[in-house]
């Protein structure tokens, strides 16, 4: 009678202990633990010109002065900040 309940003692402690590392690893494991943090997503318009006059151009709307906007143009032109259509602009430019 002595054997088995050390051996029941035994099966309960580490199923037990089983458990308890289960849920600690899934508590420090789950998304819902981590930090929320929302990103504004910045809205791009097509704005479509006249096709003999102008290109289509894109409106790049931000709402939070920290962004940070990088620009790529083509081999052979650089980024120019200027005006065109009475609003700031950055246009790629041949160098």
């Amino acid at each position: 009678m002595k054997y088995s309940i050390r051996l029941n003692f035994k099966i309960v402690s580490l199923v037990g202990a089983f458990v308890l590392m289960l849920v600690l690893t899934m508590l420090f494991q789950l998304p819902g633990m981590a930090q929320y943090n929302p990103q504004i997503i910045p809205r791009i318009e097509t704005i479509t010109g006249n096709p003999k006059n102008f290109p289509p151009s894109y409106r790049l709307t931000i709402s939070r002065p920290q962004d940070i906007v990088f620009v790529s143009c083509p081999s052979n032109h650089a980024p120019k900040l200027g005006y065109l259509r009475n609003a700031e602009a950055i246009q790629c430019e041949p160098t």
